[in-house]
């Protein structure tokens, strides 16, 4: 049988002398061929599990990212939702004759003070003035030339926050007293005047209920009450628009 024989000499040392037969020879080619195409193969398999899941960890961050955006939009829909029950609230009221004529003796005001007696489910329901100022009685009403409605009180009686808001006036005026401005970003603003004293600044944070002031004399007042006025929109409108029918 032919052999291949392959001597192998150091340059010190025994010659080895390697004989091998031709079909040996061909079956190490061939288990050598073989391992090569093993390793490629192994290589191209992973290089495809590598790919797939580089773009399953890219799908996932896009999954996350549209999630994320898809919150976002949810949460847009819902204030805007909430948005769209408070104006239509607000212009089913606006629709409401105002301006009844006060008849006989003034009108006993309930306490409606206390942010208890409000619609606490309903949390947009906290920017809207819909509680009373102060516990008293109606002593003038919404009129063209006096657009506000004034309540008479015993003087120092504590003046509330009619609605959340922040304060944009703290001042004293010739003609109003004492006076704060409270607003909020769904367009109402409230001014309360004549106050003995006022228990907020500028820029001040307040909630539906919060103890802002005193009922007083201050300015041009014949007697103690709350000048108290409700801008909506930019445009003066009454205030019993929004407060419990029965009274405070």
């Amino acid at each position: 049988m032919k052999r291949l024989r392959i001597n192998i000499i150091p340059e010190n040392g025994k010659v080895i002398n390697i004989s091998l037969t031709y079909r040996l020879l061909k079956f190490i080619l061939a288990l050598f061929i073989v391992i090569i195409i093993g390793i490629v193969y192994i290589i191209g398999i992973y290089g495809r599990v590598y790919i797939t899941a580089l773009k399953v960890k890219i799908l996932e961050d896009e999954n996350k990212r549209l999630k994320q955006e898809i919150a976002k939009i949810e949460e847009i829909k819902e204030r805007i939702r909430n948005i769209d029950k408070i104006y239509n609230k607000l212009y089913s009221a606006l629709e409401v004759e105002k301006g009844e004529k006060q008849e006989g003796n003034p009108e006993i005001l309930k306490d409606t003070t206390s942010v208890t007696n409000t619609n606490q489910d309903d949390d947009m329901n906290r920017f809207v003035p819909d509680i009373y100022p102060v516990k008293g009685w109606i002593s003038r009403r919404f009129e063209e030339n006096h657009p506000a409605i004034d309540i008479s009180a015993k003087e120092g009686t504590p003046i509330v926050s009619p609605m959340d808001g922040v304060v944009k006036e703290v001042k004293f005026d010739s003609y109003f007293g004492n006076v704060i401005k409270i607003s909020n970003d769904f367009g109402f603003e409230v001014v309360l005047c004549h106050n003995k004293e006022n228990f907020v600044r500028v820029n001040d944070t307040v909630k539906k209920g919060d103890k802002i002031g005193l009922v007083g004399n201050t300015g041009k007042s014949t007697s103690a009450h709350l000048h108290y006025e409700v801008i909506f929109q930019g445009k003066n409108v009454d205030p019993l628009t929004y407060l419990p029918k029965g009274g405070n």
